[in-house]
């Protein structure tokens, strides 16, 4: 009984509405998140994708007669947006003023992404979120920072557009390639100002990297890993990672600050690190 009503809602979603469905199961994912921070607990009601009988019924009536009434996917979204702040008692742009703030991030706490309408999760790995910035250039987007003492290594993500229209998922924008070797110029720059000294053999890349998530499946990033020596003689790691992701440029830098020769493992929780980065792209491909 489930699976044919989970099956008739997706059809119908997909053939009638795909954009304001996906919109408004976005956008509930974010009502969700903030009642379940107040509440501690899920919402009694899920509008659009439910697993329940209920819900899976009540949203299977809605689109027919959504479509009965010949609305267009912004009137669709608009209902359902309507619906969604009725339910959890707060308009959409209070939702986003809430679900962005930087504070949630300062508390280690997931924060919502406006422009990719996804949620930065609470860690990768080991790293936890600890801080998030909007920069002041609209084009220059958010950065989202994790770390843990106990393991030197930290994890910058930046999502932006770095001006750019229609940014392709994956690696091939010619956007992305752009962005990735200004990034990897700053960073050769940054190195010579202070004094760091590029250990040759330690290069990786530049060249595509495949990650593998939770489901097995592949997701691409354009990389290169490095490992220099600082003036005070402290060997560390630098990575670069760069894809298209829902409309937006993804960059990712990784930081060890420190490497001792002595360690059987020179990046702990990396591999971590990398599963939760593939899991949280390729839920979306």
């Amino acid at each position: 009984m489930r699976e044919q009503l989970m099956v008739e809602a997706g059809q119908l979603r997909s053939r009638l509405f795909p954009w304001s469905s996906d919109e408004a199961w976005r956008r509930e994912r974010l009502f969700r998140y903030l009642y379940w921070r107040e509440h501690r607990e899920h919402p009694p009601i899920n509008l659009v994708g439910s697993w329940a009988p209920p819900d899976l019924e009540r949203e299977i009536a809605r689109w027919n007669d959504y479509a009965k009434r010949s609305l267009t996917e912004d009137e669709v979204l608009e209902l359902l947006t309507g619906e969604l702040a009725d339910q959890f008692g707060k308009s959409w742009p209070e939702a986003l003023e809430e679900g962005t703030s930087p504070l949630l991030a300062s508390v280690n706490m997931p924060i919502w992404n406006e422009s990719c309408g996804v949620l930065l999760p609470q860690a990768f790995g080991p790293l936890r979120i600890y801080h998030a910035e909007k920069y002041p250039r609209q084009e220059a987007g958010w950065s989202y920072n994790y770390g843990l003492d106990a393991t030197r290594q930290s994890l910058s993500i930046i999502l932006c557009d770095a001006g750019l229209d229609d940014i392709e998922d994956g690696i091939d924008d010619p956007g992305i390639v752009a962005e990735f070797k200004s990034s990897w110029q700053f960073m050769q720059q940054r190195f010579e100002a202070n004094g760091d000294e590029l250990i040759p053999d330690s290069a990786q890349g530049p060249g595509a990297e495949r990650l593998i998530d939770s489901q097995g499946r592949e997701v691409l990033f354009g990389s290169l890993y490095v490992e220099v020596v600082g003036a005070d003689g402290v060997r560390r790691a630098e990575a670069l990672s760069a894809r298209g992701f829902r409309r937006s440029i993804l960059k990712i830098r990784y930081t060890r600050s420190r490497i001792d020769e002595s360690e059987e493992e020179k990046h702990p929780g990396l591999d971590e690190v990398n599963r939760d980065l593939a899991d949280f792209v390729g839920h979306f491909q």
